[in-house]
C-alpha cells in the first residue's frame, strides 16, 4: 500500500455531482439528494468557467442549519425548530448562496503524488472527510473520500 497515491484512490471531477457557486442553498439541496442516491457526500462547486472551486459537503450543510435547531430533551441529537420564526429563518437559508457555505479548494488539498497515508492523516487532523485532489499546476483533478482509505486504516494497524 505503500505505493498508492492520492491520484490511485481519487474520483475524478467530471464524475462529481456540481453546483455552481451562485446557486441557492435550496438548489444546492436538490443536488445534493442527487450526489447521496450515487454514493457521494458533497457537491464539487463550479465557478463561471467551470473550474472547481469548492466543496459542499452534509457536514457544512448542517452545520449552516445548526444555529437553526432545537435541542431535544433526552437525546443527543437535535431537530429543525419548526416555530414560525424558525420556518421564517428557514426561507431565508433556502436564499443563501453556495459560495456562503462552500468549503473553498485553497483551505486543503493534496497533489496528485501524495502518498494515501499522508491524506488519511491529514483527514483525520482536520475532521474532514473530502480531500480535493490538484495537479502540479494546483488544478482540481478529483476528490477522495475517506471511505475509499479504508484498506489505509487497515494498514496503520500492521505498521
Amino acid at each position: 500500500m505503500t505505493d498508492c497515491h492520492a491520484k490511485d484512490k481519487m474520483i475524478p471531477v467530471r464524475r462529481l455531482v456540481k453546483v455552481h457557486a451562485e446557486a441557492s442553498f435550496k438548489e444546492a439541496m436538490g443536488a445534493l439528494k442527487e450526489a447521496v442516491k450515487l454514493g457521494q457526500e458533497s457537491l464539487a462547486v463550479m465557478d463561471d468557467d467551470g473550474r472547481l472551486i469548492g466543496f459542499l459537503t452534509i457536514r457544512l450543510v448542517l452545520r449552516a442549519l445548526d444555529t437553526h435547531v432545537v435541542k431535544l430533551p433526552g437525546y443527543a441529537w437535535t431537530a429543525p425548530c419548526l416555530s414560525c420564526s424558525a420556518a421564517g429563518r428557514m426561507r431565508q437559508i433556502g436564499r443563501m448562496r453556495v459560495w456562503e457555505i462552500m468549503r473553498p479548494l485553497r483551505e486543503i488539498y493534496v497533489l496528485e503524488e501524495t502518498p494515501v497515508q499522508e491524506v488519511a492523516l491529514l483527514m483525520i487532523k482536520n475532521e474532514i472527510h473530502n480531500v480535493p485532489v490538484v495537479d502540479r499546476e494546483l488544478k482540481a483533478v478529483g476528490i477522495i473520500r475517506s471511505a475509499s482509505l479504508v484498506d489505509i486504516f487497515d494498514s496503520f494497524l500492521e505498521d
